[in-house]
């Protein structure tokens, strides 16, 4: 039986887990079989944005009991990670753009960019599988009421 404190610390991993599965792995699939692509990529990143937001003000908040804020802590940890994840995609993706920007060939261009792109995803997915694994085990010790592991 789920105590009402586990179920409380439960609400942010919920959040992160549901950002992660709708925002980083259901909508880039929809995304790049559309069109819209760069629409749909914009709009996952700005609700994946406000999620983490949402979840580092849950993290912040002083009234929660002892063991719900470990756990809205350890979801905004990794939240984090994400975030910096975003930081480092979109460092490779501008290194791309300007190594494009240089170039006089319109074709080299469109090469560099080409490689560029998918470059620039690997990081932002590769943390989302990890953090996805990292969040599972984190839910299990809440539903068991145990405090988080502080590892990563």
């Amino acid at each position: 039986m789920i105590t009402p404190l586990q179920k409380q610390a439960l609400v942010a991993h919920n959040i992160v887990m549901t950002n992660l599965s709708l925002f980083h792995l259901l909508l880039p699939i929809v995304a790049f079989s559309t069109e819209y692509t760069k629409e749909i990529m914009l709009f996952s990143l700005v609700v994946s944005v406000i999620c983490s937001m949402y979840i580092a003000k849950g993290a912040s908040n002083k009234s929660h009991d002892s063991f719900v804020a470990a756990h809205w802590k350890m979801a905004w940890r990794r939240s984090r990670y994400i975030l910096i994840s975003y930081v480092v995609s979109a460092s490779v993706m501008g290194l791309g753009w300007l190594f494009a920007t240089s170039q006089t060939d319109p074709q080299m261009k469109k090469i560099l960019l080409t490689t560029f792109i998918p470059m620039a995803i690997v990081p932002t997915l590769l943390t989302v599988l990890i953090v996805l694994v990292l969040q599972t085990m984190t839910m299990t010790r809440a539903k068991k009421g145990l405090v988080p592991n502080n590892v990563i």
